[in-house]
């Protein structure tokens, strides 16, 4: 990606968090995040994995019953379980 896009990619971001995120929304991999920002490999892997986790997180129901997920979060859990990509996920459902 060319300079240009990541800087307007990143414009208003604050936090370094928040730049690894935003990197990582537009298909960076860890270890070239933390080329770009001159970051350890952990510290972007680590954020990538907490923001992946949250998205993933089952909601639960005011009577407490689980009330399932959505393709969407089985995606995630399924990519940051296994430590592959979203795009490597895909999910058929045969009826």
């Amino acid at each position: 990606m060319d300079r240009a896009m990541l800087d307007k990619v990143l414009k208003g971001a604050t936090t370094k968090s928040e730049k690894i995120r935003r990197l990582h929304e537009i298909g960076m991999k860890p270890a070239e995040i933390a080329d770009h920002l001159g970051i350890i490999y952990q510290f972007a892997y680590n954020v990538i994995a907490a923001a992946e986790a949250k998205k993933a997180s089952v909601e639960v129901s005011e009577d407490g019953e689980f009330s399932g997920l959505t393709i969407d979060q089985a995606k995630r859990g399924l990519a940051l379980r296994f430590g592959v990509p979203l795009d490597a996920i895909e999910i058929v459902i045969r009826a």
